[in-house]
Protein backbone atom coordinates (compact mmCIF):
# COMPACT_ATOMS: atom_id res chain seq x y z
CA UNK A 1 0.00 0.00 0.00
CA UNK A 2 1.73 3.03 -0.74
CA UNK A 3 2.06 5.88 1.90
CA UNK A 4 -0.29 8.17 0.59
CA UNK A 5 -3.13 5.51 0.73
CA UNK A 6 -2.09 4.22 4.33
CA UNK A 7 -2.68 8.23 5.42
CA UNK A 8 -6.02 8.24 4.10
CA UNK A 9 -6.57 5.03 5.72
CA UNK A 10 -5.62 6.39 8.92
CA UNK A 11 -7.64 9.66 8.61
CA UNK A 12 -10.72 7.18 7.49
CA UNK A 13 -10.20 4.99 10.69
CA UNK A 14 -9.95 7.91 12.89
CA UNK A 15 -13.01 10.09 11.29
CA UNK A 16 -14.86 6.66 10.93
CA UNK A 17 -14.32 6.06 15.07
CA UNK A 18 -15.37 9.86 16.01
CA UNK A 19 -18.49 8.97 14.24
CA UNK A 20 -19.53 5.56 15.62
CA UNK A 21 -17.74 6.28 19.45
CA UNK A 22 -19.91 6.53 22.29
CA UNK A 23 -21.06 9.63 23.85
CA UNK A 24 -18.17 9.13 26.95
CA UNK A 25 -15.52 9.00 24.33
CA UNK A 26 -16.26 12.47 22.92
CA UNK A 27 -16.31 14.31 26.29
CA UNK A 28 -12.58 15.57 25.48
CA UNK A 29 -13.62 17.43 22.71
CA UNK A 30 -16.16 19.83 23.76
CA UNK A 31 -13.02 22.19 24.26
CA UNK A 32 -12.63 22.78 20.44
CA UNK A 33 -12.86 26.07 18.70
CA UNK A 34 -16.23 26.51 18.57
CA UNK A 35 -18.14 27.52 20.76
CA UNK A 36 -20.77 24.89 22.13
CA UNK A 37 -24.72 25.92 21.86
CA UNK A 38 -26.02 26.91 24.73
CA UNK A 39 -28.94 24.39 23.92
CA UNK A 40 -30.05 21.68 22.24
CA UNK A 41 -33.76 21.75 20.54
CA UNK A 42 -35.82 19.01 20.82
CA UNK A 43 -36.00 18.73 17.59
CA UNK A 44 -32.25 18.41 17.39
CA UNK A 45 -32.15 16.37 20.22
CA UNK A 46 -34.45 13.70 18.29
CA UNK A 47 -32.24 13.88 14.93
CA UNK A 48 -29.38 13.03 17.19
CA UNK A 49 -30.46 10.11 18.76
CA UNK A 50 -32.25 9.31 15.32
CA UNK A 51 -28.86 9.19 13.65
CA UNK A 52 -26.83 7.76 16.75
CA UNK A 53 -28.83 4.49 16.56
CA UNK A 54 -28.64 4.17 12.63
CA UNK A 55 -24.87 5.07 12.87
CA UNK A 56 -25.13 2.10 15.81
CA UNK A 57 -26.45 0.07 12.64
CA UNK A 58 -23.78 0.83 10.85
CA UNK A 59 -20.99 -0.32 13.44
CA UNK A 60 -22.88 -3.54 14.15
CA UNK A 61 -22.99 -4.05 10.19
CA UNK A 62 -19.02 -3.64 10.24
CA UNK A 63 -17.74 -4.54 13.26
CA UNK A 64 -17.18 -8.33 12.33
CA UNK A 65 -15.69 -7.40 8.74
CA UNK A 66 -13.63 -5.03 10.45
CA UNK A 67 -12.12 -6.56 12.68
CA UNK A 68 -11.37 -10.07 11.01
CA UNK A 69 -9.94 -8.41 7.92
CA UNK A 70 -6.35 -9.13 7.39
CA UNK A 71 -5.92 -7.58 3.97
CA UNK A 72 -5.43 -3.53 4.35
CA UNK A 73 -6.78 -3.19 1.29
CA UNK A 74 -10.00 -4.60 2.09
CA UNK A 75 -10.10 -3.52 5.29
CA UNK A 76 -9.73 0.36 3.88
CA UNK A 77 -12.49 -0.41 1.38
CA UNK A 78 -14.74 -1.43 4.94
CA UNK A 79 -13.73 1.42 6.35
CA UNK A 80 -14.35 3.48 3.94
CA UNK A 81 -18.11 1.89 3.02
CA UNK A 82 -18.65 2.24 6.60
CA UNK A 83 -17.97 6.00 6.48
CA UNK A 84 -20.04 6.65 4.08
CA UNK A 85 -22.94 5.30 5.76
CA UNK A 86 -22.32 6.63 8.75
CA UNK A 87 -22.28 9.86 7.02
CA UNK A 88 -25.51 9.03 5.23
CA UNK A 89 -27.45 7.97 8.08
CA UNK A 90 -26.48 11.54 9.70
CA UNK A 91 -27.67 13.36 6.90
CA UNK A 92 -30.91 11.13 6.50
CA UNK A 93 -31.96 12.20 10.06
CA UNK A 94 -31.63 15.69 9.11
CA UNK A 95 -28.03 17.30 10.33
CA UNK A 96 -24.90 17.70 9.09
CA UNK A 97 -21.65 15.48 10.07
CA UNK A 98 -20.86 19.19 11.83
CA UNK A 99 -24.15 19.62 13.34
CA UNK A 100 -23.72 16.14 14.50
CA UNK A 101 -20.33 16.09 16.28
CA UNK A 102 -21.68 20.07 17.79
CA UNK A 103 -24.61 18.90 19.28
CA UNK A 104 -22.42 15.31 20.63
CA UNK A 105 -20.02 17.95 21.91
CA UNK A 106 -22.84 19.33 24.01
CA UNK A 107 -24.51 16.15 25.32
CA UNK A 108 -21.01 15.18 26.50
CA UNK A 109 -20.60 18.96 28.51
CA UNK A 110 -23.89 18.54 29.95
CA UNK A 111 -24.66 16.00 32.20
CA UNK A 112 -29.33 16.43 32.27
CA UNK A 113 -28.71 16.15 28.58
CA UNK A 114 -26.25 12.83 28.99
CA UNK A 115 -28.44 10.99 31.03
CA UNK A 116 -31.45 12.02 28.54
CA UNK A 117 -29.38 11.02 25.60
CA UNK A 118 -28.39 7.77 27.38
CA UNK A 119 -32.15 6.83 28.20
CA UNK A 120 -33.29 7.41 24.77
CA UNK A 121 -30.44 5.35 22.79
CA UNK A 122 -31.26 2.51 25.09
CA UNK A 123 -34.53 2.00 24.15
Amino acid sequence: MNKGKKVFSTLTVMVLLFLLASPLIAQGWSSLAEPIKEYVTDEEFEKMVNAYRKIALVRHKYDFDLRYATNPENRWNIEHKAQREAIRAIEESGLSVEEYNKIMRRINADKRLARRFQRLIEY
